[in-house]
């Protein structure tokens, strides 16, 4: 879903996407982060930086040393704290 070229389909992808690292974090780690990467990578494709970078930020903190966060398309990405964080 997340190489179709609908932004909708996209989005219905890296909601998708994203049960993987919600789900199996824990278990599969790698699985989980490379999962985050390409959601990163799509949401930033799809123009919204600060859902990719809310992302980016929950990879950094609980996958530090994940190799994904390496990728061009996930290094050029700003972190961001979660809006609820943002507001404390």
């Amino acid at each position: 879903m997340l190489r179709e070229e609908d932004d909708h389909t996209r989005l219905l992808g890296v909601i998708q996407l994203l049960h993987v690292p919600v789900r199996f974090a824990q278990e599969q780690p790698y699985l989980a982060g490379m999962a985050l990467g390409d959601c990163i990578a799509a949401l930033t494709e799809l123009r919204d930086t600060d859902g990719a970078g809310t992302l980016k930020h929950e990879l950094a903190t609980k996958l530090p040393r994940h190799p994904v966060l390496e990728w061009d398309r996930v290094r050029s990405v700003e972190r961001k704290l979660p809006a609820q964080q943002q507001e404390e």
